[in-house]
């Protein structure tokens, strides 16, 4: 798949793609037009398969392995007591998404539809960015056979796209039992990825066939005109300032080499990757790059501000009276040998499954308190404030459990935070990391909806009917059940969940706020996009993988309209 620099060093490009998370799509369907020349760059490895970015169950594993990540740490939380949290992003072809956890959500209607008003650009709206969704989509029934038609409605769901997606590949008692207490609760949705994600749902996860699947799936067909050159970190954009307006030309990238592109410049590295670019590159706020010895090419003040995060907090956790947990897999050898067998076999068991088999949405009431001092974020009244997942095994980032039990668990986001952070660089060298700073849980709103995430978690799962499934409620949460005793919990013990978004928010055209135009064209500049999560002007109210590649769709759908 990956070119050499020697067999693209004389060459010259109409479109230069840097990064291949969501990049890999926009550089896959620009080459489906012989005439563009297309050169994608990643600073990363090619696509090397490992067990734990393999095998769907062992997925928390994959950031841990150093080839794969670029093993950034956040600045000190305010909101988390201060705490310095890793942060790891995907360092490879196929980005994070080589790294995630695999949930593949498109995010509420009214998301994509606030994007479309606020924009000025109607294409952005949900009827307009489905075909998108369906483009990159293919649904895959789970591996086990179970029959899923009565469960998931996949009239919406995309047929023959490069990414494969399904729901759980094998079925496990607990899910089943709060699946159907949500039918017997008369929340039960058929489809979370339909536009109305409020209710409780399998979970869509991009584990179809029981292996993980991402953007490489893009490029797995070689084409003439796409080269793509691998351990190729970018450091900064070349411009023509010879004009009035800059002109994207080319990129210098580590090997003190550079390209140069006819057409446009594309960058895709993501919601740290592109800002961090771009201020090295002279375009951003013009006095902190002055400070920083930067020439200044274009004064953008919102380059690297605005970013914003989900956080998640494990728990609550229940201990269970049976065994078919991932627990087992992960600490009993003849039940791991078993799981194997089946997985090696038809990729069918525990281990062809997510980290989460369904998932729950639901709002904040209208009348609750906090609508008194903070405006909803949310996009609309079918837009969730809150995310329960649930899995039958022990899931948290501290302490381990007890290895003898088995365990369901369930994790709590809070999708629409109030609270934004920034990217910001410390020196004018491209090498050294960025200041990453979320802010997670930093305003009274989010850690409001922290708490209420857990009380629903809660309120949901005792009304499921476990019967004697569950012993007892169990883990670090467990103690915490008062309002003050839940958020000092949350600030103890929430992280992130990955999906950094917004530091280079898409505006209407014309706005003086904002780095991109509704077209993805940075403002001011010809010939430079940035087409990745960080464009989205809020985080959207879901997991970023699917809308960060519907972005990548429609984003190389317009830059191939305009030069077709």
């Amino acid at each position: 798949m990956s070119a050499t620099h020697e067999s693209v060093a004389q060459k010259e490009y109409d479109f230069i793609i840097v990064g291949a998370g969501g990049g890999a799509a926009v550089a896959a369907r620009l080459a489906e037009n012989p005439n563009f020349s297309v050169l994608l760059l990643e600073a990363g490895k090619a696509e090397e398969p490992i067990d734990h970015t393999i095998v769907p169950l062992l997925s928390i594993h994959a950031s841990a392995h150093p080839e794969f990540n670029w093993q950034y740490s956040l600045a000190p939380q305010k909101g988390l007591n201060d705490r310095v949290i890793p942060y790891p992003r995907g360092k490879a072809v196929g980005g994070s998404f080589q790294t995630n956890l695999l949930f593949a959500l498109r995010g509420p209607s009214s998301d994509w539809d606030r994007l479309a008003r606020e924009s000025g650009d109607e294409g952005w709206s949900w009827d307009n960015m489905l075909p998108f969704a369906k483009k990159l989509e293919r649904f895959v029934p789970p591996t086990s056979g179970w029959d899923y038609t009565k469960d998931f409605d996949t009239t919406t769901m995309g047929t023959d796209g490069p990414i494969g997606i399904t729901i759980a590949n094998e079925l496990t008692e607990g899910a089943k039992i709060a699946i159907a207490g949500a039918k017997k609760q008369g929340i039960f949705n058929t489809n979370v990825n339909d536009g109305d994600m409020l209710g409780v749902g399998w979970l869509p996860g991009t584990n179809a066939g029981g292996a993980r699947n991402t953007p490489a799936g893009y490029l797995a067909t070689p084409k003439p005109n796409l080269d793509i050159l691998t351990s190729a970190q970018v450091t900064k954009v070349l411009f023509d300032t010879s004009g009035a307006v800059p002109v994207a030309n080319g990129v210098e990238y580590a090997q003190d080499a550079s390209f140069k592109a006819k057409k446009e410049v594309i960058l895709s590295g993501g919601t740290i990757g592109s800002p961090h670019i771009l201020l090295h590159s002279g375009v951003g706020d013009a006095a902190e790059l002055t400070k920083l010895g930067i020439p200044v090419v274009k004064d953008l003040p919102d380059v690297g501000r605005n970013m914003q995060d989900h956080h998640i907090l494990f728990g609550p956790h229940w201990r269970i009276n049976h065994k078919d947990t991932f627990d087992s897999v992960l600490r009993d050898p003849a039940y791991a040998q078993q799981e194997g067998i089946k997985y090696a076999t038809s990729h069918t068991g525990l281990l062809s499954n997510t980290l989460g088999q369904g998932i729950g949405f639901w709002r904040v009431p209208d009348d609750a308190p906090i609508w008194n001092e903070f405006k909803d974020t949310s996009s609309g009244p079918k837009a969730p404030h809150i995310e329960v997942l649930f899995t039958d095994g022990y899931v948290a980032a501290t302490p381990a459990a007890d290895p003898t039990g088995n365990y369901f668990s369930s994790g709590t986001l809070g999708l629409t935070p109030n609270a934004r952070g920034s990217i910001t660089i410390k020196s004018n060298d491209p090498f050294e990391f960025p200041n990453i700073d979320p802010n997670l849980l930093g305003t009274k709103h989010d850690l409001y909806i922290a708490r209420e995430a857990v009380k629903k978690s809660r309120e949901f799962f005792g009304k499921v009917g476990f019967g004697d499934f569950v012993i007892e409620e169990y883990g670090p949460l467990a103690p915490y059940q008062t309002d003050e005793e839940i958020e000092a919990h949350a600030k103890d013990a929430a992280v992130t969940c990955w999906h950094p978004t917004s530091t280079a928010i898409i505006t209407a055209k014309g706005s003086s706020n904002g780095v991109v135009d509704p077209d993805l064209k940075v403002k001011g500049i010809q010939g430079l996009r940035v087409i990745d999560a960080s464009v989205f002007p809020y985080v959207p109210a879901s997991h970023t993988q699917l809308p960060t590649l519907m972005v990548a769709e429609r984003g190389a759908h317009l830059i191939a309209t305009e030069h077709s």
